[in-house]
């Protein structure tokens, strides 16, 4: 069964790091904004190479000029 959600999962993730403003691990991000642990964990890694989020440990964290994946690039 495919999920949808109100706005795209790599939003929604930004949107909760910013909001917890500390590290937060996948399955936090996952619990936190209702998203498929494997979906957060894949979005994570795509958001990482993008430059948009860093992991600290097992936590992640936004880097200091990302908002909302505004400057996600295309």
């Amino acid at each position: 069964m495919v999920r949808v959600y109100e706005r795209p999962a790599h939003v929604l993730i930004l949107e909760f790091l910013r909001s917890v403003s500390r590290p937060a691990s996948a399955l936090e991000i996952a619990e936190g904004t209702g998203i498929n642990y494997n979906t957060v964990r894949g979005r994570l890694q795509d958001l990482k190479r993008e430059g948009l989020v860093v992991n600290v440990g097992r936590k992640w964290v936004l880097k200091r000029k990302c908002r909302y994946g505004s400057e996600r690039k295309k």
